[in-house]
């Protein structure tokens, strides 16, 4: 299932999946209890293992040496157009 969101009037419609729109909200819920990574032991597990970070190769990035993904430049271009 695919959600349109509007970054800005600007910038076309980006075209993202439902965990891209809902992962913040469920990271910045107001309550704790509901909250994504704070119910207490393997916050940071929960966080790692939602299906939006499914392709990010955690421990790359920890010894920085994760490449960033394709879209970043494809969004730095749409940005510098804007």
């Amino acid at each position: 299932m695919r959600v349109s969101a509007f970054l800005n009037p600007y910038v076309p419609v980006v075209y993202a999946c439902v965990h891209a729109v809902y992962t913040p909200v469920q990271l910045l819920n107001a309550d704790p209890a509901a909250r994504l990574g704070s119910t207490g032991v393997g916050d940071a597990e929960a966080v790692k293992s939602h299906p939006f970070f499914k392709d990010i190769n955690w421990q790359a990035l920890d010894l920085r040496q994760a490449e960033s993904p394709d879209w970043v430049d494809e969004m730095l271009q749409v940005f510098a157009r804007s």
